[in-house]
């Protein structure tokens, strides 16, 4: 090979090659195209888990519609009368209607959600019941979290002869044919999260539990805060415990979702007015503008 030849060559091996500065410049440009993209990403991924818990909202309210039909009325948020958490809620009882029914099959209803013989099912986990962007980390040995609780109404959830909800505790029952507002206009279930698995001396996170009829497992009422994010801390504020413990409230960004007595999801933005949210949470409280 020539000189002449040899020098072409290698002026363009060298033509090609990336300097560092230039190599900086790329790395600088991708970065700055990452961040650009990442929020888009993440509010692509929020809005699919969003569509997701509608949907399983979806499936709770045609399922208590097929409860309903099989029983004629709605399922009952507490069915035992003994004191404590060996209550089954209504989540328990939707069970055969979405698809479960092996599992409340091998449940014994005479002893109750806390008897070790119904552990198997009342710590199983069960997806149509998770909110996919609940903050949430299981624990062995503990009962079964959900994302979403029944609706007892606008008055404290305590007292079952208060609830003015769909949703009530036995003796009492309600058929749809008692919801005068309108099965379009009340609350059936809405979503609870998990307050950011703050413990408060427990061993387990704050949050409702799918199987348990019990106010501080799976009753939700309107009589507290709307969203709250946190709660305070009971040893501070005794008060707060079942104010927060059973408000309504979700880990998407500024609202919750909430299935109505007809089927139909509605997501509820955080400045609803608080008499149109107790309104929307009673069966007969006789208002006339449901408009949200």
């Amino acid at each position: 090979m020539n000189l002449l030849g040899w020098c072409h060559k290698t002026r363009r091996t060298r033509s090609v090659a990336f300097t560092l500065v230039e190599l900086l410049v790329v790395i600088a440009i991708i970065g700055v195209l990452v961040a650009l993209l990442l929020p888009a990403i993440q509010a692509a991924r929020e809005t699919a888990r969003t569509c997701t818990c509608r949907n399983h909202l979806r499936q709770i309210g045609i399922a208590t519609q097929m409860f309903h039909d099989a029983k004629g009325y709605l399922p009952p948020v507490s069915t035992h009368t003994n004191i404590g958490t060996d209550r089954e809620s209504a989540l328990l009882f939707l069970l055969p209607y979405l698809e479960e029914a092996n599992r409340l099959v091998t449940y014994n209803p005479e002893l109750g959600t806390s008897h070790p013989d119904n552990a198997g099912v009342v710590e199983a986990t069960i997806p149509v019941y998770l909110c996919p962007s609940m903050i949430y980390t299981p624990e062995a040995g503990q009962p079964g979290a959900t994302s979403y609780a029944p609706c007892t109404g606008s008055n404290s959830p305590w007292l079952i002869t208060m609830h003015n909800g769909s949703m009530v505790s036995r003796p009492t029952v309600v058929a749809l044919k008692d919801v005068a507002d309108g099965t379009t206009n009340t609350f059936a279930f809405g979503e609870q999260d998990f307050f950011e698995n703050q413990t408060f001396g427990s061993s387990a996170p704050v949050g409702p539990r799918w199987s348990g009829g019990y106010v501080s497992d799976s009753f939700g009422a309107t009589w507290g805060p709307f969203n709250p994010q946190t709660r305070p801390d009971p040893e501070v504020d005794p008060g707060s415990a079942g104010k927060y413990g059973t408000a309504f409230r979700s880990d998407h960004r500024g609202g919750v979702q909430f299935v109505m007595v007809d089927g139909s999801v509605q997501f509820i933005t955080d400045d609803i007015e608080e008499a149109l949210l107790d309104a929307l949470a009673t069966r007969a409280g006789g208002e006339v503008d449901h408009s949200f």
